[in-house]
């Protein structure tokens, strides 16, 4: 997914870390833009296509439900 960013800077390799935890698989992806200021753009971009990514692969997000307060 990052190889096909507008934003990718082809000079600098891409590197994929991964972590096991208790609750999953953490990822981690090592890529840089073509321009710094591009930064937050490029980090959206990569967000947005891994999300739509993982649901074309028929997965669905966790959501964490947060205990309410008592009285």
């Amino acid at each position: 997914m990052a190889l096909t960013s507008p934003f990718l800077n082809y000079g600098k390799s891409v590197r994929v870390l991964l972590h096991e935890e208790p609750w999953g698989t953490h990822y981690k992806l090592r890529a840089y833009p073509f321009d710094m200021r591009d930064q937050f753009a490029f980090v959206s971009d990569l967000k947005v296509r891994g999300k739509l990514a993982i649901a074309d692969a028929g997965a669905v997000e966790a959501v964490a439900l947060t205990p309410s307060p008592t009285p």
